[in-house]
């Protein structure tokens, strides 16, 4: 599911070919390092339920 996010974001599409490394690396690129979509989605979860 985050992979298609990033390829969503970046404008690729499968069927251009281009490798998940090779995504993350543009990704990284245009907008720095940044924390993995599950591990955001686990975070906020818990602060909206107070744990």
């Amino acid at each position: 599911m985050e992979m298609r996010c990033l390829r969503k974001l970046l404008g690729i599409t499968y069927r251009d070919h281009i490798s998940n490394e090779e995504v993350r690396n543009r990704t990284r690129q245009a907008i720095g390092p940044h924390e993995d979509l599950l591990t955001t989605v686990k975070r906020r979860t818990l602060k909206g339920t107070g744990s």
